[in-house]
Order: structure tokens, then C-alpha cells, then sequence
């Protein structure tokens, strides 16, 4: 079939309006990013989402702006009586300088590998409803507040060259305070307990007594990247 010249310049002038059909200079300056997976931390959730996507995108920026200025993690009671961790705690400076390190995958050190990949699945009831509310950890540093608490569990497989570090249905403790940024009352985390049922039934007399736990629990995995 011959389809004459007019023809042809009025589908392809059709095809081209309609962005069917690419001319010259492929850039679209029309095109915009997908929304962000990030939320706006505007619902205490938010604050959940975002740290189990940060985790698994290995986005240290993103986990930064999730935490509180004064924003401690506590380690498990286990993890450091038993010797596996250092510390009993350490504050928000400590947290990105560990954090950033292990979610580098060009990090390089003799002592361990860097992280090639994590996956952490986060389990929780959803809605502000599960939240409960607490005093802050300091009432004369923080007067008047009114923090919020949630026990949550997590699923951890970090893989670091020939290691996989595990963990199943971790619980946690999460606790968010609300601050001010931009005319909006935003939720940060404050407050990160690790394996808190080992923390709350297991007694520093008692730990002789108990086998160590599979578990690789979140604060051992940062420990292997204090230096």
C-alpha cells in the first residue's frame, strides 16, 4: 500500500504532539522525579517507614534527618554485659559516624567487610493509637514534653562478604519527640532500645547462666564498624 507524503506528515505530526515519537534531543525537560519513598515525618509512623527504608537503602542523609539532636541508642543489656558491644549507649554524633560507615559499601577495614547489602523488615502496630505516651528521659532537660513510645520487632540479614549477619523478630523500643521545622510539627526519633526483652528479663547475674543467642542484633552489627 502507498501512503502519500501528506499522510505521513500529519500521523508523525500526531505521534510527535502526543510524545509517541522522539526527535533530535532525547532530554524532557517536562519529565519530573517519582515522589519520594520518604515520608514527611508529619505522623508518628512516618518515622518507622523511614528508618527501615534508609536501613535498606543504605542512605545515611535520610537516616540523619530521622533523628532527634538528642537522640541516643541504648544497646542491648545482652550484647554489652556479655562483651559484644562497648558501651552501654552513645549519642546522635557517634550514631551517624557508625552509621555511615556501615551503610558505605566502599568501606575498608581489616577487621570486617563492608556491608554489600541489608534487608530489615520492621513489625508494629500501625496508627498512632499504639504509641504510648512517656516523660521524656529528663524532665529538667526537656520540660513539659510529652514523648512517645513504641515497642516494635525487626527481621535483620546483613550480608558482608562471605558473612550473613542475621537476627528474627528483634524487639525495639522506639521513642519519637515532636519538633518544629518548617511551620510543621514533624516526629524524630529520640530514643533507640535495642533487644529490649533480653534488656528488661535478663538480670547482669543472670547472663552466665544462658547460651549466647544466635541473634546478630542491630547494635552488634554497628559495633563491628567502631573503630
Amino acid at each position: 500500500m502507498i501512503i502519500s507524503s501528506r499522510i505521513c506528515i500529519i500521523v508523525l505530526t500526531a505521534l510527535l504532539a502526543a510524545g509517541l515519537v522522539g526527535c533530535g534531543d532525547d532530554s524532557d525537560d517536562s519529565v519530573k522525579p517519582g515522589p519520594s519513598r520518604y515520608k514527611d515525618l508529619t505522623q508518628k509512623d512516618h518515622t518507622l517507614l523511614n528508618l527501615e527504608i534508609a536501613c535498606n537503602d543504605r542512605n545515611v542523609v535520610e537516616y540523619d534527618r530521622l533523628l532527634d539532636d538528642d537522640f541516643i541508642f541504648h544497646f542491648g543489656l545482652w550484647d554489652y554485659n556479655m562483651g559484644y558491644v562497648g558501651v552501654e549507649w552513645w549519642d546522635r554524633a557517634a550514631e551517624i559516624t557508625v552509621t555511615a560507615k556501615m551503610f558505605d559499601p566502599s568501606y575498608s577495614h581489616p577487621r570486617v567487610d563492608p556491608i554489600s547489602s541489608i534487608d530489615m523488615s520492621f513489625y508494629y502496630q500501625a496508627g498512632d493509637t499504639a504509641w504510648v505516651e512517656i516523660a521524656p528521659r529528663d524532665t529538667l532537660q526537656f520540660p513539659g514534653e510529652k514523648w512517645y513510645k513504641k515497642n516494635v520487632r525487626y527481621d535483620l540479614l546483613a550480608k558482608a562478604g562471605s558473612m550473613n549477619y542475621t537476627a528474627l523478630l528483634i524487639p525495639m523500643d522506639v521513642v519519637i519527640r515532636s519538633t518544629s521545622s518548617q511551620g510543621k510539627t514533624v516526629w524524630r526519633i529520640v530514643d533507640l532500645y535495642d533487644d529490649t526483652i533480653q534488656s528488661s528479663s535478663v538480670s547482669e547475674n543472670d547472663l552466665s547462666d544462658f547460651s549466647v543467642p544466635e541473634d546478630f542484633t542491630l547494635g552488634r552489627l554497628k559495633w563491628l564498624f567502631v573503630e
